[in-house]
């Protein structure tokens, strides 16, 4: 069975889940439950890092992916600038 066979025969958990639950952060956990399920993980997994997507894809954050060397479009890291810098937050003298 391919990739779209099995979207359009409900195999993939994603066809019958509100698609909010792949594209929210604050439902990444259920989103990879779900994909856990899912016999197209892999598929699309490789697919969301190749098109650079946002969201859960194959189990995989969209941090996930910027991790692995794989970020989406218009990726900037969520790490506050200070500490990117190595610049303890506290630490930055207040202006005059």
């Amino acid at each position: 069975m391919t990739h779209h066979s099995h979207l359009e025969a409900g195999f993939a958990p994603c066809a019958t889940t509100d698609p909010e639950v792949f594209h929210e952060d604050a439902h990444a956990d259920l989103a990879k439950r779900l994909c856990a399920e899912c016999p197209l993980t892999a598929y699309c997994r490789a697919q969301a890092r190749t098109n650079r997507e946002w969201g859960t894809w194959g189990g995989e954050t969209s941090e996930e992916r910027a991790k692995a060397g794989h970020p989406p479009r218009g990726w900037r890291s969520r790490t506050p600038s200070a500490e990117r810098r190595g610049t303890d937050l506290q630490q930055v003298p207040a202006a005059a």
